[in-house]
Order: C-alpha cells, then structure tokens, then sequence
C-alpha cells in the first residue's frame, strides 16, 4: 500500500514562517512583604497612581489588610474584619474618586452601622455608603463595580428574592436604578452576571440573563448608553442558560467574549471565547477543563500591550496565553502544570495577575508581567519547512531543520484541546522527520505543536479519510 504523507509547513498569516523564542513571555511571582503583614491577595484595585490590594488572613481568624504597592514599596494601611452573614466573602474591590469601596456579602465591618454588604474606607475611617442594603434571607450580596461617568456602578442582589440582580449608580450622594435583571424560566446567579466594561462610552454588562426590567429581549450582553439613559441589545451571543464566569474585552476595536458551560450532568466543563466583528459571532477558542488540577475554569480576559491576554486553565491553558496582531496564540512557559490565573490589571507598564500558579520552585497568587524584560522575539526562517500534502489520510510526517542533538517534543491537540497524540524525540542530524500515523483518528482539525530549544512551532492540520 502506498504510503501517504506530508510535510508540515509551518504557517502564519500569508505563507510567511516565523520562530518564536522559547519563553518570550516569563512571569514573575510577587509576594507581600511580612513587614505588612504578607497574606493572601484576593484582589486589587489602582487609583492616583497606586496599587492597592486587599489580603485575606486565616490566623487566628479571618480579616483582612488594605495594602498599598507602587510598584516597588509596600505599606500596610489598615486590617478589618467583617460579620458574616449567610457567606463571610468579599467580591469586590474598587478605587472611586479618591476612595476603596469594598463589596461582598457580609452584615458590617468594624461594627460600624448599615454597611451590610459595602463600604468605603478613607484614610483609615470606615463609613456605609449610601445607607448599606437590607441583609435578606437569599444572601444580599454585592458582586461587582467599576467606574462609569463620574459614577459607581454597583452589580449585586439588594431585594428579598434570589432571582432579581440589579445594577445601581452611586454618585457620591444616593442610588439610582439602572436595570433589574433576570433569567425568566431559569436561576439568575449573581457569579453568572459579573463582567462590565466600559467601551465607546457605553457600559457592557455580561452574563446569565434574559431579560432586563422583565423584558425579554436580551441574551447574556446588553448595553446602557448614559446619554439616553437606556438599554440596547448587544446581539444574541448564545442563549444558553448555563454560561457561567463571563468576561468580556475589546481588543484591535472587536468584542471578545469568554464564558464557561457545564455539560454531561455538570462533568464536563468547556470554556469558549467568541468575537464579534461589527456582523456575527466567531468562535476563536474552545477548551475543556483538565480534571487532574483543581475545579479551575477560564475566567479573564485583558487588552495589553497591544495584545490579548487569556487567563485560567485547561488542557490547552496553563495560566495564560497571548493573541498578538499576527492572529497568532503564544504561552507563558515559566508556569507549572495547573496553574490558573483569574484576574488581571495593568499598573506602570505591566500587567499584573492575581490566581494560584507556581514558578521557578514556589507558589504565589500575585504576580506580573513586564513586556520591557520579556518580549516576544520572532525571526523569519523561511524555507526551513515545507508541506505535501494537507490534508493527511493516514499518515502525515514532520519535517524541520534543527540542530543535531536537540530534544523536542511533540503533540497534537484535537479541537476541544485534548492531546490525542505525544512524543519525545531527539534529532541526530540538521534535518529531523518523523511519521505520525492519524489513519484512527475521527476527520477533523487538529493542532500540532513542536517544541524545540529554539522555539515553538504550531501548525493546523487537517484529516480527511
């Protein structure tokens, strides 16, 4: 029988090969000095050209410290505790006109009257912000804020009900109703509705929900223009009642849109990141949750540096991941296995993370990024590589120049991002080939990856029986 074969060619954009660097991308893990304190940094904020972080303590008990960091020192600003309620959590964490609000779902801090579930703090003085809300038997609770024309914006559920959330407005003085939402015929959960960002002027909001003052136009992202006082559709993205952890993010003037779903009895956990070109909705990445590391999920999403960052874990992501303007993915290859990052913020010039990922021989939750030190590196190598034919039936063969004696590593990923093949290799000479035999797998496209000393090679390949 004839054998059928093809060289991969490895390609991006127009028919123009590139090496990436190995590791262009480091982190580099951060921790709060024991001079403040040290803890666990549960989130972060900035304002008047600082970093301030809220940490989380468990000995003897929970409390919290306020900490500031611009980006070289530290200083501890206050420690609080707060009365729990149904849950003792803070969600929440935001810098507003010279002021930390600080939301979650707790009865007060400090004792101090009517802050269930926010308050602000200013230079070492607690006080309720607009009279607190009223603790509910269903978890009052306070889920997220940002900053939206001179105003805070406040997502959380403030009525007696589990299935209403609400987006109100603080001004400095009182509240005003900007919209109630609802999942009609399912659960509202306020983790579900927890993504807002602000672009053109609008105010984004995201996540599970369809309908807003109990109309029923909406799927999972609507709009509020300021101006008009109103809300618009923002396309019917997918009206699915399980999307959970959305994120969302404008990148190279396109929407990019992240969520999670549970399928097969809630046992297998899928995120998928979508854009929006101004016409339809594209799929971009799709990935499933790797089982063997803790219950992680894909949840952030970031413009920076000219570039889309990716946060969280699956078998396709470990930690983070870059889209460059090239429409090309690039790893962060300093992390270890299992690592998840869920938040990020930029601050002078680098990006900081916040998650659970380990780095050369320690495990942090804080950590950065900076482009000036570790930037990606791309030299053209073209006619290194060439292909016959794509698509494979049976088999297909690696062909690449390299160095002799170089170890690699190869994989091939299917679209949910399972590796469906793997092997380690060793090359003996300037020229490296090697069959990889697909004649079982089910048609489809598939990812390889090539890791060398030099760099990462990926390629899409198709198999067609």
């Amino acid at each position: 029988m004839k054998k059928q074969s093809f060289i991969i060619l490895i390609i991006i954009l127009s028919s123009i090969c590139y090496k990436i660097k190995a590791q262009p991308y480091n982190a580099v893990g951060l921790t709060p000095p024991a001079s403040v304190g040290g803890g666990w940094v549960i989130n972060f904020t900035t304002g008047n050209d600082t970093m301030y972080l809220l940490s989380r303590h468990f000995n003897p008990y929970i409390y919290y410290s306020i900490l500031k960091f611009d980006g070289t020192n530290w200083a501890l600003l206050d420690t609080f505790s707060t009365a729990a309620s149904l849950n003792n959590i803070i969600y929440s964490f935001q810098y507003f006109q010279g002021e930390l609000y600080i939301g979650g779902e707790f009865l007060s801090v400090r004792g101090v009257p009517n802050t269930v579930c926010i308050f602000a703090w200013n230079n070492g003085v607690f006080h309720e912000v607009g009279g607190g809300f009223i603790n509910s038997n269903y978890g009052t609770k306070v889920f997220a804020m940002t900053s939206y024309q001179n105003k805070l914006i406040v997502l959380g559920n403030f009525l007696d009900g589990f299935n209403d959330y609400s987006l109100l407005s603080w001004d400095g003085v009182s509240y005003s109703s900007m919209g109630s939402f609802t999942f009609i015929g399912g659960v509202c959960e306020p983790r579900w509705i927890s993504s807002l960002k602000v672009y053109n002027n609008e105010l984004y909001v995201c996540g599970r929900f369809n309908a807003i003052n109990g109309i029923q136009n909406y799927y999972n992202i609507a709009k509020f223009n300021g101006i008009t006082n109103s809300w618009a559709s923002a396309n019917n993205l997918y009206p699915d009642s399980s999307n959970k952890n959305p994120s969302l993010e404008v990148y190279n003037n396109e929407i990019y849109f992240l969520y999670n779903l549970m399928s097969n009895n809630n046992t297998i956990f899928t995120y998928y990141l979508k854009k929006w070109n101004g016409t339809s909705w594209t799929l971009q990445e799709q990935s499933q949750r790797d089982s063997s590391c803790a219950d992680y999920a894909i949840n952030s999403l970031i413009t920076f540096n000219n570039e889309l960052f990716l946060g969280g874990h699956s078998f396709n992501l470990n930690g983070i991941k870059v889209l460059n303007n090239n429409n090309n993915w690039n790893p962060f290859n300093n992390f270890y296995q299992c690592t998840n990052i869920r938040s990020f913020l930029e601050f002078k010039n680098k990006l900081y993370f916040l998650g659970n990922f380990g780095i050369n021989g320690g495990w942090y939750n804080l950590g950065y990024y900076d482009p000036a030190t570790t930037s990606v590196q791309e030299t053209n190598f073209d006619n290194e590589v060439s292909a016959f034919p794509n698509p494979a039936k049976s088999l297909f063969e690696i062909s690449l120049k390299s160095s002799s004696n170089q170890a690699l590593e190869i994989q091939l990923y299917n679209l949910l991002g399972s590796a469906v093949y793997f092997s380690k290799e060793q090359t003996t000479s300037q020229k490296f080939s090697k069959e990889i035999n697909v004649q079982n797998f089910p048609n489809g496209i598939y990812f390889l990856e090539v890791k060398t000393p030099e760099g990462v090679l990926n390629k899409k390949v198709v198999v067609q029986h």
